[in-house]
């Protein structure tokens, strides 16, 4: 089977082989921004032999289609791609890039491929990974790779986790102190949440206001969105570090240093919270004014602060609920009116939705139980992104969650009916990088899951095939290496063999978070 991931819904192998040394790309008009890349890439792989007879690569609107469907008829006389859209062409493009490799070293004299059919749309329209670079920060080259990798494989949103407990990673000016004090630690807890190990060294970094939009530039000539979160009210020890008099006790505490769920957050019953925070979502919204996306977290808080504050229990009292933790859904939905009156889309993670959260809110289902509350929520109608952490968290080691579980495991929540399968309009995939702070160790954590999830995303479920995936993938392989990525091996991902899982997972659970990433380097310098 031809090596494409993700592997399209409709393709027809056609008897003929096309070869050619020179070429012409006729387009219409709108399309001429979708074929910047493919160009490029003829241009690297190809010594053009200007005296031989060009191969014609067609592209031509067909308004019946449907937006990110295409369709490619490449034979040995040309190559006809239909698309509605710049966004289909563009996934046109990707298709024919793999077929012909052009990702791959050294010039050719001439490209040959087998002729196909293809008509092809995504199984799942909302195609999404996301990277936390609070933890651990990777920088503008290394986004620009993943989001670069990413457009290859055919996702149409990248999710930026953007501030957390352990520092805040935007310098807007008009909040001097997130840069100066929220975006720095003094050190970092290594090897375990339990224990005193600490790598002493201060951690800093902030993304600079043009940096930013010079990675949204990046994406969006690649048809892909950028969805900036800002966690909140919980994950948020690091802004109040920064303004403690949003702290319930105007307390001054340092910015998180260690892993977990911290109590050190936000004070909803304080109306200065609610004046900053939506400051705060403005100038983010200005600034991803393109996105449609707008994250603000919602998850894992800790009501410690809010049980015994004054202001919370005053506030709480004025709304007539019955605990301080209810508070959560009021604020919640304040920033939700506002961010919707800026023209913005909402999603928080769900354990930050409540019964009575505001309908419009996207929900993000990402625990490993069966959270019952969601589930009857994704049933009566609310729009969810799926993203369980035990599919789709790519920071556990594979031993984990090895690639077979992330490709097959199938939509699965007890009491899911058949209308609720329905408002599941995306998948998601997700690394967090508490324990991940190098690029090498990110993208072997990442690839090839993150195929996997392509293909998952794209793909329809009675196309899908694992083991013809994983020869598909050994073939991707050369890809990778000319991208210059890291990745683990087949054998690494399928994480193979009882005793092997049981000895990584036991290490991973203990004092030891890299010991397949130390398989990993010690494969490669053999190499």
């Amino acid at each position: 089977m031809l090596p494409l991931i993700p592997f399209p819904n409709d393709i027809k192998q056609l008897d003929n082989t096309v070869c050619f040394s020179n070429y012409k790309i006729e387009a219409d008009e709108n399309f001429k921004k979708s074929l910047f890349k493919f160009e490029n890439e003829l241009n690297e792989k190809l010594n053009k032999n200007e005296n031989d007879t060009c191969y014609t690569f067609k592209f031509v609107q067909n308004p019946k289609l449907n937006k990110e469907h295409y369709v490619v008829n490449f034979n040995e006389n040309e190559c006809v791609v239909f698309a509605k859209s710049q966004v289909g062409c563009f996934y046109a493009t990707r298709t024919l890039a793999q077929l012909l490799k052009l990702n791959t070293a050294n010039k050719l004299d001439s490209l040959c491929a087998p002729s196909v059919f293809i008509e092809d749309r995504p199984r799942f329209k909302h195609r999404s990974f996301m990277v936390d670079e609070v933890r651990h920060f990777f920088g503008i080259d290394e986004i620009k790779k993943i989001i670069d990798l990413m457009s290859d494989l055919k996702f149409n949103y990248f999710h930026w986790h953007l501030s957390d407990d352990q520092g805040f990673r935007i310098n807007f000016k008009e909040f001097k102190a997130l840069k100066d004090i929220a975006s720095k630690r003094s050190k970092t807890k290594i090897n375990s949440i339990e224990g005193e190990d600490y790598d002493n060294t201060p951690y800093e970094y902030c993304y600079e206001v043009k940096q930013i939009k010079e990675i949204i530039k990046y994406a969006k000539e690649r048809f892909i969105e950028i969805i900036p979160e800002i966690d909140i009210p919980g994950h948020t020890t690091a802004i109040v570090a920064a303004y403690p008099e949003l702290h319930c006790f105007n307390r001054q505490n340092e910015v998180g240093t260690g892993f977990g769920v911290f109590y050190d957050i936000m004070c909803p019953g304080k109306e200065q919270t609610y004046i900053f925070c939506k400051k705060l979502l403005k100038e983010l919204c200005l600034l991803f004014k393109d996105s449609k996306y707008i994250h603000i977290g919602g998850d894992e808080v800790n009501p410690k602060n809010w049980n015994e504050c004054p202001d919370c229990t005053k506030k709480a009292k004025e709304l007539n609920l019955d605990n301080n933790l209810l508070l959560q859904a009021h604020f919640m939905n304040e920033m939700t009116s506002y961010l919707h009156s800026l023209n913005k889309k909402v999603i928080t993670w769900h354990d930050g939705v409540y019964a009575n959260t505001d309908p419009k809110t996207i929900m993000q289902y990402w625990t490993w139980e069966m959270h019952k509350p969601s589930i009857e929520q994704i049933n009566n109608g609310r729009t969810t992104i799926y993203s369980p952490c035990s599919q789709f968290y790519f920071n556990d080691p594979y031993a984990e969650l090895p690639l077979k579980t992330t490709y097959c495991k199938k939509i699965t929540l007890d009491g899911l009916t058949r209308k609720g399968l329905s408002n599941i309009f995306a998948i998601e995939g997700c690394i967090w990088t508490e324990w991940v702070d190098s690029n090498e160790l990110l993208e072997v954590l990442i690839i090839p899951r993150v195929q996997a999830l392509a293909e998952k995303a794209w793909t329809k479920n009675k196309n899908l095939n694992f083991k013809d995936f994983l020869n598909r993938l050994e073939a991707h392989h050369e890809y990778l290496d000319y991208k210059n990525f890291a990745y683990a091996s087949n054998k690494l991902a399928l994480a193979q063999g009882k005793k092997y899982r049981e000895k990584v997972a036991k290490s991973f659970r203990g004092n030891d978070k890299k010991v397949e990433f130390k398989l990993y380097l010690k494969q490669k310098n053999k190499q």
